[in-house]
């Protein structure tokens, strides 16, 4: 398994540490996914430490790479430029260029964000996580050929009650999140860092 980390290496190897520990085989790789080399060298990386442990293809590929940094009105275009390259360039690319060496039968997972079917404050993080959810059902229907299987997982915001009944996810999959509701503000959960932008009474 190769465990991929753009700024902390010592989480990696905890987690690498944590795989071993239960019988797996696990390594860590560095790579700036807001990059288009980013993503080549964590591919030639991973193929080539593969190689060395006798594996010649990829069963899964997890787009997991993400972060939140502000809300609409303090957004620069940089911190949109590197959301975008982060969340929705990264996995377009990763998956693209991993074809060769993903298997037939294999699994593609990309993360997206409840955020998607809700009206949150950070609106380039949305938008961005949207695109995952809209390249992923395109995906699934192009590798299904190859019997590979596209999925997006929609977290919710820890934390929160999910919303009974409206759970939602995308791609066949579910996830809770709590309602937005500006016609009662007062019932809005406080905790949420997603959601400090949605007026509240009092």
């Amino acid at each position: 398994m190769a465990v991929h980390y753009a700024h902390d290496e010592r989480a990696a190897q905890e987690t690498v540490a944590h795989i071993r520990e239960r019988g797996g085989e696990a390594f860590a790789v560095g790579a700036d996914l807001s990059t288009v080399a980013g993503v080549d060298g964590l591919l030639a990386e991973t193929g080539s430490r593969f190689a060395d442990g006798g594996r010649d293809s990829l069963d899964v590929l997890v787009n997991n790479a993400g972060f939140s940094t502000t809300f609409f009105e303090a957004t620069t275009p940089e911190i949109f430029d590197r959301l975008f390259a982060v969340h929705a360039r990264a996995p377009f690319f990763l998956v693209q260029r991993a074809l060769p060496l993903l298997a037939d039968g294999g699994r593609v997972v990309s993360v997206s964000s409840a955020a998607v079917r809700v009206a949150v404050a950070d609106v380039a993080y949305t938008m961005a996580k949207a695109a995952v959810v809209a390249m992923n059902r395109t995906l699934a229907h192009l590798l299904g050929e190859r019997g590979i299987t596209v999925n997006t997982v929609a977290p919710r915001c820890r934390g929160h009650r999910p919303d009974r009944g409206r759970a939602t996810g995308a791609a066949g999959n579910q996830a809770g999140h709590h309602r937005h509701d500006r016609a009662r503000p007062d019932r809005h959960p406080r905790r949420c860092r997603r959601c400090r932008g949605v007026p509240r009474l009092g």
